[in-house]
């Protein structure tokens, strides 16, 4: 089923029958394949028959008849976000570097395919690390290439097919299928719930990491207690569609429900002793079905059994140690201590855990599962459910021999593929902490400044997209989950990357899984999250984020549950647009798009470099310049209280606020005017948008409103109230830097 694939990309840049050229790639993967107990005949006759032979597994994957091809442009059309975009054919490295833009046409495609190949065909491998590497090199190479250039197969992801079609195959010996899906509860809270500020970047640092990681451990311990319960290899990496931000979902054989439940009890129970309750797994799967069933149906089906099974697990587990986790504030009865700087620690299993991995991680290299035990030279070995992993700084050097996996870090291309009996795949981890030169240790929030901005953003309308990719069918569904990754966190580490100058030290990213991400650090934190934000709508995903400025000594779950409560106040305002809530000014919520966040930022930036000669070292002008926002804050204030009246439809007092409102405009012009040069220079510098006269001028048509509920609707109270917040944010995040400068 993969040769085919491969195959019938190869011959749109070379032209001939995809099944010869399938043929070819077993001819150079017969050795690898033999090692890893692939019948390399059995594999030669489904090619004879060509898609024919394999065509219902297709026609299940992709939930329709199987496409033609050789007509179209070869692009790949994405619309499952409400918006059509085409992009490619592309290399995931291009996606992620140029967006919708990526265009590498089909030479470079089959280029990078016909290298991996050749590489793999010259090692040994078992069946796992086989299955491991070629849905690797699927997924790098064929994830923005369609799978057919005519009518609804050019917008199927190649790689989606390859991998859900393999999927629904290995079902063959069974006939019928099961999904199977876990669920990973407590990944917020275990990262809002830091209560103290020191060493609290190196927990969160390893907190991220370890919840891929047990993520990983999870899946391939399903894997392989089933096929050790069975005593067969019914299940290998194809059949895991999902794996990312704590959901798998696999699609499996019809395995008796004996099997399933003593695989499943074991790995919950293990899960729930070793970490106290603070990461639960549940671990569902459905009736059996026939493959032509709706993909859709089914997966609702898994959701709601994942349910019942969470709440099972909830109230069966209770937590009765006696001794409180010096981080997290929780009861734990498996105290490990640690002394850190001279102070000693009291660490549940959790959050020692994520103190090793963290303080290995801070430039994380590559990670691997080793095959034996003892330590690995300048890494971190942790266990997880009996996997020993190795966490392993970016100077460490991989010993392939001692490795069964290996997992480069955000790596678009050539993996290693330089040993036998290794397996190599990819994983993209969005999170990245600035360190300090000198000491080589973490840096913390104190380290940037006297204030600390954080952010938490979340895809809007998610659960909405995801099912209308279910309904799709598989195919559609792996490739929604794979846009996701490198758009958020695939696309986040290469940003980061190329532009160290403007991040190195100044942002922390604490967490990215799916489509949520947490991150912290200075003003440039807004112009990291902007930035991927924009990067996000490009797809047509729109994100919203709720930011807290605040004092780097705050708490972070204090941080967690403020930038929350912002998060879902912005998704109040709009679903549909990019919104972050960047400010509260006491009386009203600043609220601005990707855009307007990145004008301010930019302001910011450059006023930080080189003050505005007019109040450059001048206490007059700036004490101006803070007054200027005073004026137009309380302005804003009352713009919005105009809003919030008519969204509730108390609009009694609206004259008296009317009447305060153009007392504030007066006032405002008079302090402009009684210090005309130099408030014209702060005008100038912040926007024009804002001098006296153009601001009564889009106030006027806000005075003329008589009917109270077009305040609501009114485009000109919009953008007035947009020009004012840019303004107001622009001289508040000065006046903070400039304080500690």
């Amino acid at each position: 089923m993969m040769l085919l694939v491969m195959g019938r990309v190869r011959s749109r840049a070379l032209g001939g029958e995809p099944r010869d050229h399938a043929n070819k790639y077993l001819e150079q993967l017969s050795n690898v394949f033999t090692s890893a107990g692939v019948n390399v005949g059995d594999v030669r006759k489904a090619l004879a028959n060509g898609a024919a032979g394999l065509r219902s597994y297709i026609e299940a994957a992709i939930q329709g008849p199987e496409p033609s091809d050789g007509c179209g442009d070869g692009q790949l059309i994405i619309d499952l976000f409400g918006k059509e975009v085409r992009v490619g054919p592309a290399l995931m490295r291009s996606v992620v570097e140029g967006g919708v833009s990526a265009r590498d046409g089909y030479k470079t495609i089959v280029s990078a395919l016909d290298d991996y190949v050749a590489r793999l065909g010259a090692l040994s491998m078992d069946k796992e690390q086989l299955m491991t590497t070629l849905l690797t090199i699927g997924r790098l190479v064929l994830s923005y290439v369609p799978y057919s250039t005519c009518g609804v197969g050019s917008g199927i992801s190649a790689y989606a097919v390859m991998h859900t079609a393999a999927a629904y195959a290995s079902t063959e010996p069974y006939g019928r299928f099961r999904l199977l899906g876990v669920d990973i509860l407590g990944i917020q809270e275990v990262i809002g719930r830091i209560q103290r500020t020191g060493q609290a970047m190196r927990q969160l640092r390893g907190r991220s990491v370890l919840v891929n990681l047990f993520q990983n451990a999870v899946a391939v311990r399903i894997i392989r207690d089933v096929n050790r319960r069975v005593g067969s290899d019914v299940l290998s990496p194809i059949n895991v569609l999902v794996n990312t931000g704590g959901e798998v979902v696999m699609l499996i054989p019809g395995l008796d429900s004996n099997v399933l439940d003593y695989v499943i009890n074991d790995i919950e129970s293990k899960v729930n002793e070793e970490f106290e309750g603070r990461v639960r797994v549940v671990v569902a799967y459905t009736g059996i079905h026939d493959i032509g069933n709706r993909f859709g149906d089914v997966l609702r089906e898994l959701v709601a059994a994942l349910g019942r099974r969470r709440y099972g697990i909830w109230r069966r587990f209770s937590v009765g140690g006696k001794h409180l986790c010096s981080m997290c504030g929780m009861p734990t009865g498996k105290l490990s201590v640690e002394t850190i700087g001279g102070e000693e620690l009291r660490l549940c299993p959790f959050c020692h855990y994520s103190h090793r991995v963290g303080t290995a991680s801070r430039r994380l290299g590559f990670m691997a599962e080793l095959r034996d035990s003892g330590g690995y030279g300048g890494c971190e070995v942790i266990e997880l459910l009996g996997i020993r992993y190795a966490v392993c700084p970016d100077n460490a050097r991989a010993d392939l021999g001692r490795e069964y996996i290996h997992y480069g870090i955000n790596e678009f291309q050539n993996p290693i593929l330089r040993a036998s009996n290794v397996g190599y795949s990819v994983l993209f981890l969005n999170t990245r902490m600035p360190i300090s030169q000198d000491t080589g240790d973490l840096l913390t929030l104190e380290d940037i400044g006297n204030y600390a901005i954080s952010v938490k953003a979340d895809a809007n309308k998610m659960g909405i997209f995801k099912k209308g990719a279910a309904e799709r069918g598989a195919a559609a569904y792996l490739f929604f989950s794979t846009l996701l990754t490198t758009v958020f966190d695939a696309y986040g580490p290469w940003l980061f990357t190329q532009n160290l100058g403007r991040y190195g030290n100044n942002v922390f990213i604490i967490y990215s899984g799916g489509d949520d991400i947490f991150i912290a650090g200075d003003h440039r934190a807004l112009d990291y999250i902007a930035r991927v934000m924009r990067r996000a709508l490009d797809f047509g995903i729109s994100v919203a984020a709720g930011a807290l400025i605040h004092e780097p000594q705050m708490p972070m779950y204090l941080v967690w549950d403020e930038t929350d409560e912002r998060l879902e106040a912005v998704k109040d305002v709009s679903r549909d647009e990019p919104l972050i809530y960047l400010a509260h000014t006491g009386s009203a919520p600043i609220i601005l798009t990707p855009s307007d966040v990145l004008e301010v930022v930019d302001y910011v930036n450059a006023n930080t470099a080189a003050p505005p000669g007019e109040y450059e070292g001048d206490v007059i002008g700036k004490s101006l310049m803070f007054k200027v926002g005073e004026e137009l804050t309380n302005i804003y204030n009352m713009l919005y209280a105009l809003y919030a009246l008519a969204r509730q439809g108390r609009c009694g007092s609206r004259n008296e606020l009317v009447r305060e409102l153009v007392r504030g405009v007066v006032n405002y012009t008079y302090l402009v005017n009684r210090n005309r040069d130099r408030a014209y220079a702060v005008i100038n510098e912040i926007s024009s948008n804002v001098e006296p006269g153009r601001l009564t001028n889009a106030l006027m048509p806000i005075l003329r409103i008589r009917d109270c509920s077009e305040y609501v609707r009114s485009r000109e109270l919009t953008e007035l109230m947009k020009s004012l917040a840019k303004a107001i944010m622009k001289i508040d995040l000065y006046r903070k830097i400039s304080r500690q400068t």
